[in-house]
């Protein structure tokens, strides 16, 4: 069982555990997902005998596909309204719990940790950062992996849409982009049910440049750098994707 705290004044919190949340990003390329997650364990070639945990798991489907490919799987997520939804696909050797990445513990040692669709960076200080590494740290086997599947924020910033609209099952999403202080900030607004909301979604602008040196002061050597969910090189200034696999140091 992996367990920790929550903290109900963030912004990850609030936007992450509605419905809304799970309305706008509906449509997302779920067959891409899967793609990415065969060609990754085909590249990995973990053991079926592997304990894997998808940390953020949101609403558990890379941890149900995980675990049909034959892993023993662990998923937690701060979000109630994600892992409720998750635990429509538990079973022996799937399970889910409502953890927050700063202050999860856990007694099992696990093979593989992932942290998929840039559910890293939300964190305003590089205290909160590290100790997020660290805890994946003490959640890993001896060389064991981590998987870091982020945004490409070079791409980002050169390319940032500062407005647009987005209309899903009848409602309207205004979304708004900034950077500000290093961090990627989307304001969304929208009209539901005859009441006004607004939430925000923030995430640090970290380069590889800024991998490397956390990753080295938590105890970690990067083992490959790709920048897409095909496993292709990554190119700063044209790869959708940062993703990083990662080896615990003993």
């Amino acid at each position: 069982m992996v367990m920790g705290e929550n903290n109900s004044e963030e912004w990850f919190e609030s936007w992450f555990n509605t419905k809304w949340y799970h309305m706008l990003y509906q449509n997302r390329d779920l067959q891409e997902a899967e793609k990415f997650i065969q060609a990754l364990i085909h590249k990995l070639q973990l053991p079926k005998s592997s304990a894997l945990l998808d940390a953020a798991c949101g609403a558990g489907r890379h941890s149900a596909q995980l675990n049909a490919m034959g892993y023993e799987v662990h998923g937690f997520d701060l979000s109630k309204e994600s892992i409720d939804r998750a635990r429509v696909y538990e079973s022996n050797s799937l399970k889910f719990s409502v953890a927050d990445l700063r202050s999860f513990r856990t007694d099992k040692k696990f093979d593989a940790v992932f942290s998929f669709f840039t559910s890293f960076g939300y964190f305003e200080t590089e205290k909160e950062t590290i100790a997020v590494l660290e805890n994946f740290r003490n959640a890993l086997n001896p060389k064991g992996i981590l998987m870091i599947d982020f945004l490409n924020a070079v791409k980002v910033k050169d390319e940032l849409v500062l407005n647009e609209s987005k209309t899903v099952d009848g409602i309207e999403f205004r979304i708004n982009r900034k950077l500000n202080k290093g961090r990627i900030e989307k304001d969304i607004q929208f009209i539901a049910e005859s009441k006004e909301y607004n939430f925000s979604e923030k995430v640090s602008a970290f380069e590889i440049k800024d991998f490397e040196q956390m990753l080295e002061k938590t105890s970690f050597r990067i083992k490959e750098i790709y920048g897409s969910y095909l496993l292709n090189d990554f190119s700063a200034n044209q790869s959708p994707r940062l993703i990083i696999l990662a080896e615990k140091i003993l």
